[in-house]
């Protein structure tokens, strides 16, 4: 065939080949089961794309949760956003993400959830190490709600800065902070269905760098105790912006989570008090039964470190109480002599 016929055989199948279609994805304006109209995206992640959207029933504003793969395509990633839904919908506590609707559009499913101001944990960390008693004071209110998961036999999984996330503070509500993303938690029992890994077999459930070992090993062998470990990790970023264990690569990071113990904290942070410092090296110990046995443990040793902690009994605070008392006594009787002297000048 001739050069030039050749070229124009190929241009008539370049022509005539249908291109695939870029799947249709939602904007501003679409509407999701005539009850939420998308007004604009606020975020986005591997595996699905989050949108502000008006309430066109209820009134008001929602988070919509929209899966990028549909149901046909993505059947494991349909699954996250459906256990998402079910465990946080188990679960009604003020710390914790509410559930509006889980529905479909275009074939792919969605979650409508209460909208949130205000920005992730991983946000306020990177602006550098945090002072101990607001530190304390958000983990202990995000473990509060975990907590509570917990006692509802949901294990969350994915525990870290980015899905804990801290309210504007003209938020309503008491709440400051709010747990976020179930799509790996674990619901225990689990009748009738095996433990979703969701990922194909060898790949790992969740971010490795505050994942406890066992979890990393079997994702679906893990108890509360996974959650103890990432939030020990996640206190540890919030004091010292730093990991307790890292590597250069993922394999790098697996060595040394086998091989090598966490870095202490007091190393990076030496105004640490030391209970304190104790705790959170208890809660990232790599043999979960040397870690405090559940996260009420856990919150009773970071408690005493608090804003709200009153002095500790023989501590400094009582001391200084204790002094001004005995200074008081010691004025007082100084007065009292002094008094029964003149008396008795005077007599």
């Amino acid at each position: 065939m001739p050069a030039i016929a050749r070229l124009g055989a190929l241009a008539w199948l370049c022509i005539a080949t249908p291109v695939a279609a870029a799947p249709p994805v939602p904007g501003p304006g679409d509407v999701f089961d005539g009850a939420y109209e998308i007004e604009r995206k606020i975020g986005e992640g591997s595996g699905s794309i989050v949108y502000a959207a008006r309430d066109l029933q209820g009134g008001g504003h929602v988070a919509i949760k929209w899966s990028k793969l549909p149901v046909s395509d993505g059947p494991k990633l349909s699954q996250r956003l459906e256990r998402e839904y079910r465990a946080a919908r188990k679960v009604e506590h003020p710390g914790i993400v509410h559930m509006q609707r889980l529905g479909h559009h275009m074939g792919h499913v969605y979650l409508a959830m209460e909208l949130l101001e205000g920005e992730p944990l991983s946000n306020v960390i990177e602006r550098g190490p945090m002072e101990v008693a607001p530190a304390v004071d958000l983990v202990l209110e995000a473990m509060e709600a975990v907590a509570a998961c917990h006692a509802h036999g949901v294990i969350h999984r994915d525990i870290k800065p980015g899905n804990i996330f801290v309210l504007a503070a003209d938020a309503p509500g008491d709440a400051r902070v709010k747990v976020i993303d179930f799509s790996l938690s674990k619901l225990q029992p689990d009748p009738g269905e095996i433990d979703l890994e969701l990922t194909q077999q060898g790949q790992v459930l969740g971010t490795p760098l505050y994942m406890a070992p066992e979890q990393i090993r079997h994702a679906g062998q893990v108890d509360v105790r996974a959650d103890v470990y990432a939030f020990g990790v996640v206190l540890y970023r919030m004091l010292t912006q730093d990991y307790p264990l890292k590597g250069e690569s993922y394999q790098d990071f697996l060595v040394r989570l086998a091989t090598a113990a966490p870095m202490p904290i007091q190393v990076r942070r030496k105004d640490l008090p030391k209970g304190l410092s104790v705790a959170v090296m208890r809660a990232i110990e790599h043999d979960r039964t040397h870690r405090f046995p559940d996260l009420a443990a856990f919150a009773s040793a970071l408690r005493p470190y608090s804003s709200t902690a009153p002095p500790p009994e023989g501590g400094r605070g009582y001391g200084t109480h204790a002094l001004v008392a005995v200074c008081l006594l010691a004025l007082g009787a100084a007065v009292a002599l002094w008094r029964a002297r003149r008396r008795r000048r005077g007599a």
